[in-house]
């Protein structure tokens, strides 16, 4: 074991105004404040990097898990209600879809609540993959990965709420 301090990724409380909570490795995405939306700190455009978000409260089938590019900032932004920039696991019930910079398409499982989303990025493949409580739901490769990006979560709904709690390795 390492007693070296390391840097690892939480939510940003500078990045959107929803309620932050346990270091900021939690947050709540609120449907009635804009953006509904929590985002990582720490932004990349290469490599490769896995993390998970468990959907620890609220509603669930209107959650958005992924990955944004970092040229929006969160204040003032519909991110990621815009869904633009990015690729998310939409996890509507019955209807559950990946988003690639704004289109819709089937893709998974849909995700409740304790569910364990786990997202594996690679930049330097340009490819992306969700998995729900360990399990494919398949490698998304036809998005082309240029600039920076950082995690993001989402409600896509004006009413409602839904609360993630992140796991990006830290100690």
């Amino acid at each position: 074991t390492s007693s070296a301090p390391a840097n690892y990724c939480t939510f940003n409380p500078l990045d959107s105004n929803q309620t932050h909570s346990n270091g900021n490795l939690s947050v709540v995405c609120d449907g009635g404040t804009s953006p509904r939306a929590g985002t990582g700190t720490i932004v990349v455009s290469s490599g490769k990097y896995y993390w998970e978000v468990t959907v620890t409260a609220g509603s669930p089938q209107k959650g958005f898990i992924g990955v944004v590019e970092d040229k929006y900032d969160g204040n003032g932004s519909t991110l990621p209600n815009s869904h633009g920039d990015g690729v998310f696991y939409f996890g509507e019930a019955g209807t559950p879809q990946k988003v690639i910079d704004g289109s819709y398409s089937s893709y998974g499982e849909s995700y409740a609540a304790n569910d364990v989303i786990g997202v594996a990025l690679n930049l330097d493949d340009g490819d992306i993959t969700f998995y729900k409580n360990g399990s494919s739901q398949g490698k998304i490769t036809t998005k082309t990965f240029t600039g920076a990006y950082k995690l993001a979560t989402g409600h896509g709904s004006s009413s409602g709420s839904t609360t993630y709690a992140l796991n990006a390795g830290q100690k």
